[in-house]
Order: structure tokens, then sequence, then C-alpha cells
């Protein structure tokens, strides 16, 4: 009989929790820091440099926003997560917006206690950057494009915001009726400008640090080291650990899933799924970032 009663629990409580009521209520409890801040309200933190967290697409993003928020919480940093808030509000994807647009939001930007993770592209217009730690994952842009086909064409999740779902999945429907070449090219200059900021950044200020997806698989431990050391955050042995064997376990997957929104970790996948012609139009358009962030520009298969 109790296991019964279990079981009715838990459906119970499965049942709640797709209550619109109590998943508001849940938002609502979940983005406190987030509508504190954007309320100009005063959030106790430590004086610990905040730190800010840039990402371009289909570079282990969510994957690399769990390390920051393990190893920032082992720091005193209070999480930021913006990207997520607009996920499921009405609220504006902040590295979306001009510089006159994010105006109304920098002071949600806070030099001291907070870890904002993590941004799609640039926030402009943030004053005085120097004044906080920026980590930027950046991943061989042909690579990204290719990936994004497979992601938004099959696998990436739907925004929760109304709005944002009917962009999105007007947005697939466009995609699954191109070809990966049609797809990259498309996308190729947006791809290309959210890069050439990142590294316009990286040349303008000490404090911006940028890993490379391909480093992460192939020397996990240098890879974070190098953001620990960026950050000036110290971490528990049991949490390198952790994220070691966690790095090692990941790195064992082999093979391709195209309805996985992890498809493929192995880097070159634009040299196996493109064109020639694409790939040396990518060359050429990509130019600068791929010399300036060591990435070849063969056009062979690996």
């Amino acid at each position: 009989m109790s296991s019964v009663i279990r079981r009715i629990a838990t459906s119970v409580r499965r049942t709640l929790k797709k209550a619109p009521p109590v998943q508001s209520w849940e938002t609502y409890r979940r983005f406190r820091v987030e509508r504190a801040l954007l309320n100009n309200k005063a959030v106790a933190t430590t004086e610990q440099t905040s730190v800010i967290h840039y990402s371009v697409n289909k570079a282990a993003t969510q994957y690399t926003k769990r390390i920051m928020l393990r190893c920032g919480a082992e720091n005193g940093l209070i999480p930021v997560c913006m990207s997520d808030y607009a996920w499921v509000k009405d609220f504006p994807y902040l590295f979306t917006l001009s510089a006159d647009e994010v105006r109304r939001y920098l002071h949600i930007f806070r030099p001291h206690g907070f870890l904002y993770t993590v941004f799609g592209g640039l926030v402009e217009g943030i004053p005085d950057v120097d004044r906080y730690r920026t980590v930027i994952m950046i991943r061989d842009p042909r690579d990204v494009l290719v990936s994004g086909f497979y992601s938004y064409g099959k696998s990436h999740a739907t925004p929760k915001d109304r709005k944002k779902a009917g962009e999105f999945e007007a947005f697939r429907e466009k995609v699954s009726r191109q070809s990966v070449d049609d797809f990259v090219l498309d996308m190729s200059e947006n791809t290309r400008w959210r890069m050439q900021q990142y590294l316009d950044l990286q040349r303008s200020s000490e404090s911006v640090c940028v890993l490379r997806y391909e480093d992460m698989l192939a020397d996990f431990q240098t890879w974070l080291n190098r953001l620990l050391e960026h950050c000036q955050w110290e971490i528990s042995a049991a949490t390198r650990q952790e994220l070691l064997s966690s790095a090692n376990e990941g790195q064992r997957i082999s093979g391709e899933n195209t309805t996985s929104h992890r498809r493929q970790v192995v880097p070159g996948d634009h040299r196996r799924k493109l064109q020639g012609e694409t790939i040396e139009r990518l060359n050429e358009q990509f130019a600068e970032i791929l010399t300036a962030f060591d990435y070849s520009q063969s056009v062979t298969a690996p």
C-alpha cells in the first residue's frame, strides 16, 4: 500500500509542477536576484570582483555555464542569469540590444560580488569593463555554424516566453527548408560580427580571457586552470576532481547524434559537412577571426 501511495504522491507533485500558478511562483522565486537588480535594489555580496561570461553559441555553452556557477559559488559570487530570465519572460536578450537600448539596464551590472552568466553575444556599453573579469568562450566559427544548423533544425529547446517561442518556431521552419551550406552562408555574417566584437574587446582590455572549446576538449585540466587563474578563483580538491571526472566521461562520447543537443564534439566538423566552395567562402569571410584565434583555414577533410 505504501508504494501505491508514493506513486500517487509523485504523480500529484508532477501534475502540480505543470500548473501555471506553480510555474509562475517557481519563476518568481528562481529569479529573485535578477528582479532585485532590475529594480535597482541592494543585494548583499562579497568584495570579490564580478565576472562576466560570454560565449558563442554551440561552444559547450551550458556545460561551461555549469562549471562557472559551481566555481563561482565556491568563491562567494551570486549568479545572475539574465539570458535565462529572458528565456521565460517578456524581457530582451541584452546582447541583442544596441548600446543606446541597453543603457536602461546598465544598473544591473555591479563590479563586485556577481557572476553574470551566460551571454550569447557582447552586451554593449558596460562602463569600466576593466573593473570586471571577463571570460569569453569561443569555437571555430565554421563548426559553430554547422552545429547551429542541426541544433536549430532539430534539437534546440523552445523558449518559454510565448513571443520568443513563436519567433523561434518560425526560424526553425525556415532552417528546415535549407541545406546546411545554405544555412551557414545565410548566418555567417551574424556569427562573424559577434566574434569580431569579442576579438575587439580582447584587444582593448587586459581583463578579458578568451578560452577555446577545442582546448577544453584537448586538455580540460589546462583549460580549467586558465579559467580559475583569470577569475582568481580557488576551488576544493573534491570539486576539481568532480569536474575532471565529468570532462573525461564527456570526452569518451564518440560518433554523431543529429537529434541530440550535444550532437558532435569532434573539432573540424565543417570539413566533413560542407562543400569545399562553401568552406573557401567562409575562410575568406572569417580570415581575421581564424588567424587571431589560431584556427586552420584548410578546406580538406581531416
